[in-house]
């Protein structure tokens, strides 16, 4: 099935042994800005792929059918190629532990992607983007972001995958500890980054809204 193209494409170092892993981010219409509440609510899913030697990556048609399922249902997704799998570095294990850590890195990308967005007020638009991340400006490790829901999925093989991940807690743990030079910080200024490029899109394609607006009057 065709899908919306993709709003990025890039890669992200895995957290097992910092092998680039081919990702994309779709963004629905419907996604990440709600109208007339007071808090924006986040949206976000990752659909894994089947087994890679058998042909599996996130061009799998069923990966395909549940990306624009939850894109019709206002999510913002996220794909990626484990080890192996398309343009992704490396080679499947037999353990499938470097697999799980190819997960994890880009569940890892996710939370903190979707907590840098912009909010209704456009008030994380303001400044620098800073590196390393500063703390307060840091996803809770308590996990207590009620305005973020993240699906967490995939089929076949990437389904197994799914069932064996740590919770959000972990994962935001494991990044907050990050040295400087490692791929978990890496991964953090790309999501931070990426967000505040889609932040600024967000809002430029509002002021120009306005001035048409403003125009046709």
């Amino acid at each position: 099935m065709d899908l919306i193209p993709p709003s990025y494409s890039f890669t992200i170092p895995s957290l097992y042994d910092a092998v680039h892993l081919e990702c994309r981010l779709f963004h629905s219409p419907r996604s990440v800005h709600a109208r007339g509440k007071r808090k924006v609510e986040k949206k976000a899913a990752i659909v894994a792929h089947p087994y890679a030697p058998l042909g599996g990556c996130f061009d799998d048609p069923i990966v395909g059918v549940i990306t624009d399922e939850l894109l019709q249902a206002g999510y913002v997704v996220g794909t990626f190629n484990l080890r192996g799998a398309g343009e992704s570095q490396g080679r499947t294990s037999w353990t499938a532990k470097p697999e799980l850590a190819d997960y994890i890195s880009f569940y890892g990308f996710v939370i903190h992607y979707m907590h840098n967005l912009l909010i209704e007020d456009g008030s994380q638009l303001s400044g620098e983007i800073r590196s390393p991340v500063e703390e307060d400006d840091y996803p809770s490790v308590k996990g207590e972001d009620d305005n973020m829901k993240l699906i967490l999925s995939g089929y076949s093989f990437g389904s197994m995958l799914a069932t064996l991940l740590p919770s959000a807690v972990q994962v935001v743990e494991t990044f907050s500890s990050a040295e400087d030079d490692s791929s978990a910080m890496k991964i953090r200024r790309i999501a931070l980054e990426l967000a505040r490029e889609h932040s600024l899109s967000i809002r430029n394609t509002k002021c120009k809204k306005t001035r048409y607006s403003l125009w046709s009057m």
